[in-house]
């Protein structure tokens, strides 16, 4: 499966810089995919696009850190209307594949208007796939939204025909595949109130048996503001790690299927001054990265596989492209004993 996120550093409220730079990232997964193109065979090419999935992070184009319900009204869009939605069937049609877009999203009705921290998903030929709400919301998010009312996240993804999958099973229906779906503080713990072993979100992509899992996200980093800026194109590891424990029912050990689940985080970099007094300037992590989750067995016991095929660094805005057929960089090996988990890196 081939899958792209662009990574880059949106400004609050400045739509048209904004769309700029992710037109510009647009053009250099476009080399991208002409090379990688150019590489495979002629059958190959005849059968599909070079792209199935591109993941763009949480409201991409608008920026995230809005100080009230006055800010972010004017940037507020209607589903399948306003600028990132335009963009997103604009770009699914020109790639012939599926492109995820987060945004602010309003939803009118004769007595009320609601707000959303949403996530719009549209097909090659622009059928609406999803328009998730985010259900988990961060403090940034009250400011403005409410609870996402639409239920939990998930569609079936179609893909080229030309895309071999080895990762889903013959049992899956293709070409469609089971897709879960979450918005950045979605995969933490409700309201950091609930159990930390609620593990919401990775619980649903088990129970809807998802293959994919796309992950939209704003993610703040701990890191201080000249740490992140001198780590370029390092990735923030204490959040890459903190990301892969929130999926941890996924390296169940025990569990008896043995499928691969491939983890999707689109996230932003970049700084976004405090837009109010008193409101926090929002420093981002980056470190996008594409993660495949399989449990094995083996005559040594059960263990777990965690395959990273390509990340971005925290500070870089930059296209990440990978081929989930191909050989991922890293491969991290987790075994499971009596008196709890160890970890080996077969980096490669």
């Amino acid at each position: 499966m081939r899958i792209a996120t662009l990574q880059f550093a949106p400004q609050v409220g400045d739509l048209d810089s904004n769309i700029r730079k992710a037109e510009d990232l647009l053009k250099q997964l476009e080399l991208k995919l002409q090379k990688d193109n150019d590489a495979r065979s002629a059958s190959a090419q005849a059968a599909g696009s070079s792209l199935d999935l591109l993941v763009l992070p949480e409201m991409a184009l608008t920026g995230y850190n809005f100080a009230s319900v006055e800010h972010i009204t004017p940037y507020l869009e209607v589903v399948g209307e306003g600028p990132s939605s335009q963009w997103a069937k604009s770009t699914a049609s020109k790639l012939q594949c599926t492109v995820a877009v987060g945004y602010p999203e309003i939803v009118k009705s004769d007595s009320e208007e609601s707000r959303f921290n949403s996530l719009f998903i549209t097909s090659p030929d622009n059928r609406t796939l999803a328009n998730y709400q985010k259900r988990f919301l961060y403090y940034t998010d009250d400011r403005w939204a409410k609870e996402g009312q639409n239920g939990k996240g998930f569609f079936n993804m179609p893909r080229s025909s030309g895309t071999p999958l080895s990762f889903v099973p013959e049992s899956v229906s293709q070409p469609d595949i089971p897709t879960a779906v979450g918005i950045c503080m979605d995969i933490n713990p409700y309201k950091f109130e609930a159990p930390w072993d609620a593990y919401e979100l990775a619980t649903h992509v088990k129970e809807s048996k998802a293959k994919v899992v796309v992950l939209s996200m704003a993610w703040l980093t701990t890191l201080d503001e000249r740490i992140v800026t001198l780590m370029k194109d390092m990735p923030d590891m204490d959040t890459f790690k903190y990301w892969i424990m929130r999926f941890w029912p996924l390296l169940d050990c025990d569990a008896e299927s043995q499928e691969m689940t491939i983890l999707v985080f689109a996230n932003r970099c970049g700084i976004e001054r405090g837009p109010a007094p008193g409101i926090d300037d929002a420093i981002y992590a980056g470190s996008s990265c594409v993660v495949g989750i399989r449990p094995r067995k083996s005559d040594e016991g059960m263990y777990a596989e965690i395959y990273l095929w390509d990340g971005l660094g925290a500070a870089e805005e930059g296209v990440l492209y990978v081929d989930t057929e191909k050989e991922p960089t890293s491969v991290f090996r987790v075994h499971q004993g009596s008196s709890g988990s160890d970890t080996e890196d077969n980096s490669r």
